[in-house]
């Protein structure tokens, strides 16, 4: 009776091991695409910055004399 215990008690362990795994793993990933929507920002308005400072010294893609 007690190994028995001691077996159904691991099995629970393991269980819940895994399921933390499994939920770190996610919260990893969610993490992770975070991460690169934010620096896609950043590089989006970097971009328009640049965009813009191009058109203030730029007429129709040529320079400005």
């Amino acid at each position: 009776m007690n190994n028995e215990f001691k077996i159904e008690k691991q099995k629970y362990i393991d269980s819940a091991a895994q399921e933390y795994s499994e939920i770190m793993d996610e919260l990893k990933k969610e993490q992770n695409q975070v991460i690169l929507d934010f620096l896609s920002e950043i590089d989006k308005k970097k971009l328009e910055e640049i965009r813009g400072k191009i058109k203030g010294i730029t007429e129709n893609g040529q320079p400005k004399i």
